[in-house]
């Protein structure tokens, strides 16, 4: 069991290296910690444990980070009553109607 729990670890890190984004890469890195920190514990090979458990909370931070920054809502407009997605549309040959719907539609 532990050999499979170091190998998981290691293809995990490998992952992390093929990560093109940054939110997946901070997940690989931090399952990998956490796999690492399995496989130096039941083995007892405390350098291991000790680099990963160091690791793991700064991997937590830059996930945290990186996942707000891209759940960050802009900023309000300053006409609150323009419907989302209507700066989008040409001017001619759309109605308000036509952008309600469109704004609506988007929520479903």
């Amino acid at each position: 069991m532990t050999f499979d729990i170091g190998w998981l670890a290691s293809g995990l890190v490998f992952a992390t290296f093929c990560a093109k984004r940054m939110l997946p890469l901070r997940a690989l890195a931090i399952a990998s910690n956490l796999a690492f920190i399995s496989y130096g514990y039941l083995d007892a090979l405390w350098p291991i444990v000790i680099l990963h458990a160091a690791m793991l909370p700064m991997n937590v931070i830059r996930f945290r980070e990186a996942f707000l920054a891209a759940t960050d809502a802009p900023e309000p407009r300053d006409d609150a009553a323009t419907p989302p997605g209507a700066s989008l549309l040409p001017v001619a040959g759309f109605s308000r109607d036509a952008t309600d719907r469109l704004s609506h539609d988007h929520l479903l």
